[in-house]
């Protein structure tokens, strides 16, 4: 089967994306909680990676009042809608390995599962490695990827067939489907719950927190099997 890239998928998507958005809506004011805790209100630059069509980014930046802003997104679609959505911030349509590291950030997001729209491990590893060049010395990244094995979300039956899956398919396993009805299908990545931390390491970056965080209600749980999974990194001191 061919997919479409992730950019037309999320171009397609762009005008109902808020009608998305709304189905996770205590997730999401969950994370950007979170958010708000570790931005200790003294962010002077902040860059949302992924940043749709910005009004969630919006409500981020009136929350944590950054110095200045920029919005990157691959989604010519979502950069529009977000020029209209948050004026007064850089809005750059670019694929985050492109950016330079001439401009340095207090706090970068990548948010509801960005990293798993990327193409593959090694793009993931020059991610991080991206991150640390991005980050100031004292700077925050914080991400969340949704998680495989959330059985309270998913379902037992889920979960396991999805064990199965690794156990038979090995690293092209954890593949779904999204799809816009009648215009796009893409291929999004769904992260096991200790996955991430060899990229977090080999990129020389730290983890400060780890959550696992409800999909439908936004509770914070105990259990990798009861949330998606949100990360707080600094870079390795």
């Amino acid at each position: 089967m061919a997919y479409d890239s992730s950019e037309k998928y999320y171009n397609d998507l762009a005008d109902n994306y808020q009608a998305t958005a709304a189905l996770k809506a205590n997730y999401i004011r969950s994370i950007n909680r979170i958010i708000q805790e570790h931005s200790k209100g003294k962010v002077s630059t902040y860059l949302d990676i992924g940043c749709g069509d910005g009004l969630r980014t919006k409500q981020i930046i009136d929350s944590i009042q950054p110095g200045a802003s920029t919005l990157v997104d691959t989604s010519l679609e979502m950069i529009r809608l977000a020029r209209q959505n948050v004026p007064g911030a850089s809005l750059i349509c670019i694929d985050p390995l492109s950016m330079t590291s001439e401009n340095q950030f207090t706090f970068i997001t990548a948010l509801w599962n960005v990293i798993g729209h990327f193409p593959n491990a090694e793009y993931k590893q020059e991610f991080f490695h991206k991150i640390h060049s991005l980050l100031l010395e004292d700077g925050i990244f914080l991400f969340d990827v949704n998680n495989r094995f959330n059985a309270k979300h998913y379902g037992t039956l889920a979960v396991l067939r999805n064990l199965i899956c690794d156990i038979a398919l090995g690293s092209s396993s954890g593949y779904f489907d999204l799809e816009v009805p009648g215009k796009s299908k893409t291929r999004v990545y769904i992260h096991k719950p200790n996955e991430m931390e060899r990229y977090i390491a080999r990129a020389k970056l730290e983890i400060i927190k780890k959550l696992y965080v409800n999909y439908s209600n936004g509770n914070i749980e105990k259990s990798p099997y009861k949330g998606q999974i949100v990360y707080i990194l600094r870079k390795r001191k």
